[in-house]
């Protein structure tokens, strides 16, 4: 009697180690490489099936989800499916420059990007309200929803100067004095003036002192003494 006791026993346990199977609590792997994972998993008799990866602001190569979660009961043997990171999604930077604010705002949402901080700057080659610059800069790849600070033109620059006196003059002296003023010599005609000596300017169309933009062309008149002798000599005509 006792030895079929003893045999009984000895069944009983060879058959519970061959053929019952437990149940083991599923560990957490959220966080964990597909290596890690598999490494805490053959201690439990778990297998590990990786589905695919996504898009996540997680390192890239870690686990971001699992069925079953972590803490449910299951069988030995059974399959743990994760998902890995993909890490954070990449574009690439589109080219801003020459587009106006709405237009810049609709193609940075179109590829996942945001409008970030905003300068004006003069620009004597980029229209007024359009961009000409932006950081970073077209073709860079950024991590999706990175912002674009961009630099619009504001224009020319308006700049102003004082006009010089031009007055008792040579045109070379009135040049040099206009040229120092950012200012240009405009046209010249002739006249006379006997306060004057001949061949300096006489006349000039914005008169000394007065705020002109720079570049503003000057107008002058010089005294000819020829212009005297003609008007004298028509009046003695006409006299006649």
């Amino acid at each position: 009697m006792s030895v079929l006791v003893v045999l009984f026993t000895a069944g009983y346990i060879v058959f519970n180690k061959n053929f019952i199977v437990k149940d083991v609590e599923v560990p957490n792997l959220i966080g964990l490489s597909e290596e890690e994972a598999k490494l805490r998993l053959d201690p439990l008799k778990l297998k590990l099936e990786v589905e695919g990866k996504e898009y996540s602001d997680k390192p890239e190569g870690t686990i971001i989800k699992m069925y079953p979660e972590d803490g449910i009961k299951v069988k030995e043997g059974s399959t743990i499916r994760v998902k890995l990171s993909a890490g954070q999604k990449k574009v690439l930077v589109p080219d801003l420059k020459g587009l106006d604010l709405l237009e810049a705002e609709i193609l940075l949402k179109s590829n996942g990007l945001k409008r970030g901080n905003i300068e004006r700057k003069y620009s004597d080659e980029v229209d007024k309200n359009k961009i000409m610059d932006q950081d970073p800069k077209p073709n860079t790849e950024v991590i999706e929803g990175t912002e674009i600070n961009i630099v619009i033109s504001d224009g020319k620059e308006e700049k102003f100067t004082k006009v010089p006196i031009l007055l008792g003059r040579s045109i070379d002296e009135a040049k040099q004095a206009l040229a120092a003023a950012n200012l240009v010599l405009g046209n010249i005609t002739y006249g006379y003036d006997s306060k004057y000596i001949e061949d300096v300017i006489i006349s000039q169309d914005f008169a000394a002192g007065v705020t002109v933009n720079e570049g503003t062309m000057i107008n002058v008149v010089i005294n000819k003494k020829e212009l005297e002798q003609t008007e004298e000599q028509n009046n003695t005509g006409n006299n006649q």
